[in-house]
């Protein structure tokens, strides 16, 4: 079984900000379900990532031009060590292979 996750909001902070807009989520579940989403590559987030959408600008699926390398790492630690923290608070009631992507 594949499980996806889906960034709804947006990615960067303050004037790096981009919105995940309604069209770029519809663009991303356009091509997820038809089967469009061919390359995936390893992540520096962590998580394997489409190469490329072709409705969607790539900085979306790879937040990580958006900082110098040492800056992403240092925001992608934090942001991992507040999704442990919040998988541990919703506890046994989260599906083991769900929680084991975030491990």
């Amino acid at each position: 079984m594949n499980y996806f996750l889906l960034n709804t909001g947006g990615v960067g902070e303050g004037a790096r900000y981009k919105e995940i807009t309604l069209e770029h989520t519809a663009g991303i579940l356009d091509s997820l379900l038809r089967g469009g989403l061919e390359d995936w590559i390893d992540s520096l987030t962590g998580f394997r990532v489409p190469k490329a959408i072709r409705t969607v600008d790539d900085i979306y699926l790879h937040p990580e031009k958006l900082y110098s390398r040492e800056e992403f790492e240092e925001r992608q630690k934090k942001l991992n060590r507040l999704r442990r923290e919040a998988i541990e608070k919703i506890g046994d009631a989260l599906h083991p292979n769900v929680r084991n992507v975030f491990s």
